[in-house]
């Protein structure tokens, strides 16, 4: 991928329209989408996408940081008003075989899931993919769920 013009393209080619996005965010470079994503402010059955072709803090589990240099993968964070989720707990797993079944069926190739947020293909890990929660006195009011793709990344360009 070049530029956000062409993930533009194609994100609306393969939007499911059974998801009715309100707002798709797009980024050439952004902290993270992440973290973008919980300063929205959202009303009942608003979802949102943010995407990015870079980001300079991109996250993972435990504080670790995701490697997201432009031009070298998928970054985005899908974000909802949580008005209908009864158990929160398997969002990352809902979320990991979607990813997966989405990969599969647009590559045509096998992915299997490491743990619950990892992706690997040919025994190497191509996605991560992070869940978050924006809370207000114990009850969750948003879910973000951020998924990063190393569709073009060669393991040498790691710092």
């Amino acid at each position: 991928m070049n530029s956000i013009n062409e993930i533009k393209t194609i994100i609306n080619k393969l939007i499911n329209k059974n998801i009715p996005i309100t707002n798709i965010y797009y980024f050439n470079e952004i902290d993270s989408t992440n973290s973008f994503s919980k300063n929205l402010k959202l009303d009942n059955d608003e979802y949102n996408l943010v995407i990015s072709n870079k980001q300079t803090n991109g996250r993972g589990r435990l504080g670790r940081s995701f490697y997201s240099p432009e031009d070298t993968g998928i970054y985005m964070s899908f974000v909802y008003k949580n008005n209908k989720l009864s158990n929160p707990i398997n969002i990352t797993s809902i979320a990991a075989v979607a990813v997966t079944n989405a990969i599969t069926e647009i590559m045509d190739i096998d992915i299997n899931i490491k743990w619950v947020n990892d992706l690997y293909y040919n025994n190497k890990k191509i996605c991560g993919i992070l869940t978050e929660a924006v809370a207000k006195f114990n009850t969750v009011e948003n879910v973000i769920i951020g998924v990063g793709i190393d569709a073009n990344l060669d393991a040498s360009q790691f710092p």
